[in-house]
């Protein structure tokens, strides 16, 4: 059976990625492995931004997939943007091996507000089972809750669940079914 790869990006704690790393694995059905630190700042840091390219970053990951395995993600410190945006919680490549999701902006105290580490850890596990969802096809959605709904400001992490709705869910379950089928031939 092949594996999600977790992968800590410039010095993302550990220790928070073993307290994710099994509800992901639960929520997903399959094994998590959990893959020693590696660094992308020099490679994906844009000085002009202050801030590190996401699709850098995916491009970096996508070439350390161990062979014959279909997922990586990576979890990093590092604020990450897109061109087209000011910044992003991650990104994913859709129906593709690599997913990457920043802890950066997921904590109260870059608002200014108190740390609370129960708030941090339901938004980073939302936010990891939501990039991944990207790489198994899944596009945002507009069901009340969903974690596939799109996140723009903290808040909206903040109002959705780290559940798929029924459609997101069974279109999830058809794609392991079809995976599985394919693997047994």
């Amino acid at each position: 059976m092949a594996a999600i790869y977790c992968v800590p990006l410039d010095g993302f704690p550990q220790e928070i990625l073993r307290q994710v790393v099994p509800e992901l694995s639960s929520i997903y059905s399959t094994p998590i492995r959990l893959l020693p630190e590696m660094q992308t700042a020099e490679k994906a840091y844009e000085p002009v931004r202050r801030q590190h390219s996401s699709t850098a970053i995916l491009q970096l990951l996508k070439s350390m997939l161990p062979d014959g395995e279909d997922r990586i993600l990576g979890v990093t410190t590092a604020d990450l943007f897109i061109p087209i945006l000011t910044f992003v919680f991650g990104e994913a490549q859709l129906n593709g091996p690599a997913a990457v999701v920043s802890g950066q902006r997921l904590q109260n105290e870059f608002y200014g507000l108190k740390a609370n580490a129960a708030v941090y850890h339901e938004r980073l596990l939302k936010e990891c089972v939501h990039e991944l969802g990207h790489t198994y096809g899944l596009r945002h959605c507009l069901s009340a809750g969903c974690v596939m709904q799109k996140s723009t400001y903290v808040e909206n992490i903040d109002l959705k669940t780290a559940e798929f709705c029924s459609a997101c869910g069974g279109f999830l379950q058809e794609h392991h079914r079809s995976s599985n089928m394919l693997r047994e031939v």
